[in-house]
């Protein structure tokens, strides 16, 4: 096991020097494309499943400021760092400095609506049902990446009697990382959505079925994908979205259209509270998601 942890740390960090001859790995963009997931992500997983992940406020408690800095500017400098002599919190502090200042989120600006809008539904199986649709909508390499992170916090919080990190506490610590509401720079600005983006990455953990259908990485020496898809799929195109996926897209043109006629008519910020009020209750109720 530990030549198997050295040759990939090996092989993460010719990966990363190649990296870096065209831009610093922290604020990069993800590559719709690259079907991969990034090889900082992979080290941290590594790294954990070699260490464990028995640690007492995993990724909740901050690893020493200056020991996180140190190894981002090694990393984005190239150079050769062994993340096994580095501390727990500080290399679980990395992941999400790496995810929290990537160029656009994870979960994407485009689809923030979308999964806050999730992230508010009372019923919970519902919620599942329709965030399963809208992680279809996501870029693909996206979803690969998304797939695996979350794989390993199911594992995370499966130790969660010794390292406290249970679902609701791992998505309190991730979601500001994950979700970020366009045209906001500050992580913590979108305080107002802060729950719902907390349940929805709880969910993420909870519900193992969402994954089930869900890419895994290619292999690094094939180009192919490591599933089989229900629709076909093509490395030119993205798979056939499903009835509900379109179904939640429109919705959410029907709520943007309301927000926009709100702003239009200049009405006072204390008239309402979101587009939501200005839509017949009864309509949003009738409005049938399932296939």
């Amino acid at each position: 096991k530990q030549k198997k942890t050295k040759k990939l740390y090996r092989h993460l960090m010719s990966n990363i020097k190649k990296k870096k001859k065209k831009q610093p790995i922290f604020g990069e963009t993800i590559q719709p494309d690259s079907l991969i997931v990034p090889p900082i992500i992979i080290s941290v997983v590594e790294y954990f499943d070699e260490k464990g992940v028995n640690f007492e406020g995993l990724f909740r408690i901050s690893g020493n400021r200056s020991d996180v800095e140190r190894i981002k500017i090694s990393l984005d400098k190239g150079k050769d760092v062994d993340l096994l002599k580095e501390k727990p919190h500080a290399i679980a502090g990395i992941l999400k400095l790496y995810l929290r200042e990537l160029s656009e989120p994870l979960l994407t600006f485009d689809l923030y609506d979308m999964f806050i809008f999730c992230g508010n539904i009372e019923e919970e199986s519902q919620a599942v049902t329709k965030l399963q649709s809208i992680i279809q909508l996501l870029p693909m390499t996206n979803r690969i990446i998304l797939k695996y992170l979350i794989t390993f916090l199911i594992k995370v919080s499966n130790f969660s009697d010794v390292n406290k990190m249970t679902p609701g506490n791992i998505g309190i610590v991730f979601a500001p990382n994950l979700l970020k509401k366009p045209g906001i720079i500050d992580v913590f600005a979108s305080l107002d959505d802060s729950t719902a983006s907390k349940t929805v990455v709880e969910l993420f953990i909870k519900h193992k079925e969402i994954w089930e259908n869900e890419p895994d990485p290619v292999d690094p020496n094939k180009r192919e994908l490591n599933i089989k898809f229900k629709t076909k799929w093509s490395h030119n195109s993205q798979p056939t979205r499903n009835s509900l996926a379109i179904k939640l897209e429109k919705e959410m043109e029907i709520l943007k259209s309301f927000a926009q006629m709100n702003n239009n008519q200049n009405r006072e910020e204390d008239d309402y509270d979101s587009p939501f009020i200005d839509l017949d209750v009864e309509k949003r109720k009738s409005w049938n998601f399932r296939d």
